[in-house]
């Protein structure tokens, strides 16, 4: 018996859509040629100016797949630049650019003659060429954002050069590892001058991170670095506690050679953040922070444990990308390099092992200022040319030396721990030697503090702050308030002077530098005695 066509017909086709029902969704390169602001979506291969940028973020959501938005653009296209031989996507003021939905990867390097940057953090500033420029059009700047990755699904930036938008450039939003990479943020093409709005002074925003995500700005490989300059806030927090982003190998606030200040108002305001990395423990992952108004990092907690778990390691703070030349933050002289205020603002910031200090140089006040909270221990760095104090624990916001009290029962910043007394042979100054047996006192009773106080001796840097960690000594709670007596001893051979200390109690509670004893060079003058040099010093 033979079966009926139209039966054989409609199960035939019922096995190809179930097929195509099973077969993996592909993920679509979609191609923009066009620096037109119009919702061109068809990104037809063969098709001229059928592709624009927003075109191709709205057909790249109505995929559920990842997928690719290139760049093609000719140079008779109306938005090529030819004096930097760039093409800038103009976006009036009105509707954004559409939200990623689906994951994305957006990729400026794609335009040809754009290359990505070849050199690392210990090669220096940024070598990469950029060819495609989002900017928003208002004289004012656009409000809202560029781009909004906005979704559960990672997506990348990457590659572009984006400016002109009064909110922020970015938005990070969604549990999605979004990333953003390769990219010059606030300023130019060229890197090397700001994009300001009207006036004179930065007003956009950089990088809002506003959701759960495990964001990565930056990363370990050259390609990676961004440019993140010319703005009033570099990077900002809101939303919920972020469980882990990464900030690695970018240059903030400086030029793309690294070399000069573009500047930024301030750094990094972070209400929220759990589990972040800032830097990390090798020169593939250092940010170099320079050029700031006002602070770079600025650690508000209002609510105790919210920085539980976040480190910030291995940066340059106040100098050029080879960590030598001096380019300074808080050039207003208002604070501090890097502010922690709040309750429970406690984090780990810089660290024993080989590329974990943090280098804070060249601050107009205060290197580091601990206003009202506790338990934030920042000793473990290298501080030089600070003009105020390079380690502040302040009492509200007034900075400036604590003095010790008896007993150490004053409260502000750190508890105002005491810093040690330290007492050198009378014949060891001003030569020195690499090892010296001396005498100190922590003058903090027992019920003011947790102990056992472990007492910290560096080899100092010009300005008063640290440049090395020699030793370390330990004070049991019998030992309290006692005059001890520590062999010092540097594992370099080279000499101990000049020498500081500081106090850390078991909560992490950490005094401010002891007064620098020693010169931080040998001057060859014929004083009799060699004044420590005032804060700010450098020869």
């Amino acid at each position: 018996m033979r079966p009926f066509p139209q039966l054989a017909r409609a199960v035939q086709g019922l096995l190809v859509l179930a097929m195509l029902c099973a077969a993996p969704t592909r993920a679509a390169t979609f191609v923009v040629d066009t620096t037109s602001d119009a919702s061109l979506s068809a990104c037809a291969d063969g098709v001229p100016m059928d592709c624009s940028l927003r075109g191709a973020i709205t057909a790249a959501n109505a995929t559920p797949a990842a997928d690719v938005i290139a760049f093609d653009i000719p140079t008779s296209d109306a938005g090529f630049q030819p004096a930097t031989q760039h093409w800038r996507i103009s976006v009036p003021e009105g509707p954004l650019l559409p939200s990623t939905g689906p994951s994305v990867v957006i990729d400026g390097y794609t335009q040809p003659g754009a290359s990505a940057n070849t050199n690392t953090p210990a090669q220096g500033g940024l070598n990469g060429v950029l060819k495609i420029e989002v900017r928003g059009a208002n004289p004012n700047g656009n409000a809202n954002f560029a781009f909004q990755l906005d979704s559960d699904s990672p997506s990348v930036l990457r590659g572009l050069v984006i400016n002109g938008y009064r909110d922020g450039q970015i938005f990070m939003r969604g549990i999605g590892a979004h990333r953003v990479e390769g990219c010059y943020l606030g300023t130019d093409v060229t890197g090397s001058s700001a994009v300001l709005l009207s006036g004179t002074l930065p007003t956009s925003n950089g990088i809002v991170l506003a959701g759960d995500g495990e964001y990565v700005i930056g990363g370990t490989l050259p390609a990676e670095r961004n440019l993140i300059s010319g703005l009033n806030f570099a990077m900002n927090t809101s939303g919920n506690a972020l469980p882990a982003p990464r900030i690695q190998g970018n240059l903030v606030g400086t030029n793309a050679v690294g070399d000069a200040i573009v500047g930024n108002s301030f750094g990094l305001l972070a209400f929220r953040l759990g589990n972040a990395l800032i830097g990390g423990n090798s020169a593939e992952a250092r940010n170099v922070f320079s050029g700031h108004t006002g602070q770079v990092l600025l650690f508000r907690a209002n609510t105790p444990g919210i920085f539980s778990g976040t480190q910030v390691l291995g940066n340059y703070f106040g100098t050029d990308a080879s960590g030598r030349r001096r380019l300074g933050n808080d050039l207003q002289a208002a604070g501090s390099t890097i502010e922690f205020s709040g309750v429970g603002c406690a984090l780990g910031f810089g660290g024993t092992a080989e590329g974990e200090p943090n280098l804070i140089a060249y601050s107009g006040l205060a290197g580091v200022a601990v206003l009202g909270c506790n338990g934030q221990e920042t000793s473990h760095n290298h501080y030089r040319g600070n003009t105020g104090l390079a380690f502040d624990n302040a009492f509200g916001n007034l900075l400036g030396t604590t003095v010790n009290d008896v007993d150490d029962a004053d409260e502000g910043g750190n508890r105002l721990q005491n810093s040690p007394e330290v007492f050198l042979p009378p014949d060891f100054e001003p030569m020195g030697a690499s090892s010296v047996t001396l005498d100190y006192r922590v003058d903090t009773a027992v019920a003011n503090a947790v102990y056992p106080i472990t007492v910290n001796f560096y080899r100092a840097d010009c300005g008063g702050g640290s440049r090395a960690l020699l030793g370390s000594d330990t004070i049991a709670e019998a030992q309290a308030q006692s005059l001890r007596t520590f062999t010092l001893t540097a594992a370099d051979s080279a000499n101990v002077l000049p020498l500081v200390a500081t106090a850390v109690d078991a909560e992490g509670n950490t005094s401010e530098f002891s007064p620098m004893q020693g010169d931080p060079i040998f001057r060859g003058d014929f004083e009799d005695q060699l004044a420590a040099p005032a804060p700010g010093y450098c020869p």
